[in-house]
This record gives structure tokens, sequence and C-alpha cells, in this order.
């Protein structure tokens, strides 16, 4: 910590002497505007500390050019945009760097920056289909809006620092990503803080069922291969920890205390499982009648 302070006591001295170097070569006036095609990168480095503080608010204004019906992106209304937050960064914080000739030539070169940082924009999906436009929230699904998805990221930056890696991953519902956040980013000693803050927020949201109880489990495999096919859990959709075969699997054997295999049916096996988990107030059934085709 000590070092991280001196490093930032020697930026902010260097920062000084730059802006005075500057003044003194008459490259910039003190406190005047300086008109500007494309960013300042000397501007650029506090601005950048300035979104990353601010990603969630960044991002809704991104995603607000965005067609939720096919995901295409108006870089146009992007570029504009984004001159408008760095002017409004500007004129508060660095008022000598607020005045933008273009708007749109300056958006996009600072869009360019901002993908070079992986900051708002998806560097990876970048580099795959050289669009700058990809904004990391897109990837949320429409039935859980990306804008309820960063309430509860927001909601979960007071207990984690590490709660931004669920902003590139689909979640279907309040359910599942709170699941994720409890399970991977929130200490335990804050679960139930964290649950009542966001219990407050997302009324429909539940204890993870790690916590709370399983009553019935009720699992579908294909009627035509035997395949795993989905499970439900006290009759409702199978949350994170039983969403998928693998998944499953491992949940039901934690409750069994043996090791279950889910890929396929095998009858012998659940029917075992069926009357362990009696014993144990749990309630199992198995359906291969699922119709695929």
């Amino acid at each position: 910590m000590k070092k991280i302070t001196e490093e930032s006591k020697l930026g902010s001295i260097i920062k000084q002497e730059l802006v005075a170097e500057l003044i003194a070569r008459n490259i910039i006036q003190e406190g005047k505007p300086i008109p500007m095609d494309t960013p300042n990168e000397f501007a650029y480095i506090d601005f950048k500390k300035y979104v990353y503080q601010k990603r969630s608010m960044f991002k809704k204004e991104m995603m607000k050019h965005v067609r939720k019906s096919d995901g295409q992106s108006d870089s146009s209304r992007m570029f504009r945009t984004l001159s408008g937050l760095w002017f409004k960064w500007a004129y508060h914080k660095a008022r000598e760097f607020r005045h933008i000739k273009d708007d749109q030539k300056f958006g996009r070169a600072l869009m360019v920056m901002m993908v070079n940082d992986d900051l708002i924009f998806d560097k990876k999906a970048w580099k795959k289909d050289n669009n700058m436009t990809h904004v990391k929230e897109s990837k949320l699904t429409e039935r859980f809006s990306y804008d309820d998805a960063y309430n509860m990221l927001d909601i979960a930056a007071a207990y984690s620092s590490t709660q931004d890696q669920a902003a590139s991953q689909q979640w279907r519902d309040a359910q599942d990503l709170y699941d994720y956040l409890k399970s991977d980013h929130i200490a335990k000693r804050f679960h139930k803080k964290f649950y009542k803050s966001v219990k407050s927020s997302f009324p429909t949201v539940n204890e993870s069922l790690n916590e709370a109880k399983v009553k019935t489990i009720d699992i579908w495999f294909e009627e035509s291969r035997g395949r795993f096919y989905k499970v439900k859990i006290n009759g409702n959709r199978a949350p994170r920890e039983w969403g998928s075969w693998r998944d499953a699997e491992e949940s039901l054997t934690k409750l069994l205390g043996w090791k279950i295999y889910l890929r396929s049916i095998d009858h012998d096996e659940l029917d075992k499982a069926a009357k362990q988990l009696k014993k144990q107030g749990i309630k199992l059934t198995y359906d291969e009648s699922m119709d695929v085709s």
C-alpha cells in the first residue's frame, strides 16, 4: 500500500510539472479550452479513471444505441454520446480539455482508446470482427435487462471488489446472477447482508439452495436417446448450481454422499437415489418421455 501511495504521489508531481511546462511553452493556456479533434492522451489518463468509477452509467448510455431486435449498434450516436460524456467530465474536472471541434471524429478516437484499454467496449469481440461497438454488457439476456443486472452489481460492490467479472456473462434472471455472485464473489461473512440488500430491490430472489432446503427434485431425460434434458428443484426452474447435467450431477452427488451419473438415464441408480433421498425428506422423480424432436 505504501508503494502504491508513493507511486501516486510521484504521478501527481509529474503531472503538475508537465502541465506547468506546457503552459510555459504556451502550448496550453491554463483554464482556457484547447480545441481538440482527438482526446488529449494526458487528459485521457484521468478520464479513464472516471470512466471506471462510472462504468455502469457509461454502459447504460452506450446500450441506448444498440437495437434489442438484432444487437446492431448505431456507431454515430455512440460517438456523439462519448463526446458528450467527455465534455461533462472535462467541464467539472479538466476545463481546459472541454473544447471538442468535431464530436463524431472525437468520439470515434475516444472509442478506439477505450477499446484498446478493454474499457466499456469488448476488446476480444473487436479482435474477432473488427467492430469496436461491442458493449461488454450486451451479452446479458433480454429477460434480465442490463439495467437490472448492473443494479445488482452495484449492490454487490458494497461487499466485493470483483463483482464486475459477471458483466460479460449471460444471466437468465435475478436469481441466476445472485446465486453466482454469492457463490463466487461475496465473502461468507457478508452473505446475510448481501441477501437483504438484494431482496429489497429484487423481491423474487430467494436464498441459494445451499442454504434453503431442497424438497423435490424432478429430472427429465430425452425420450429418443435417454440423455439428460432438464431438472426442476422445488417445482421451479433449476438454479445455477443445478442448471446443466454436470451441475445437477455434482449437486445430487453431494446430497447423496456417493457419485451418481446423470448424462444418460440409469434406472437402477436413480431408483436407489430416490429411496435414499426419501429418508432425507426429499422427493426425487425422473421421466424419460421428453420429446425434443
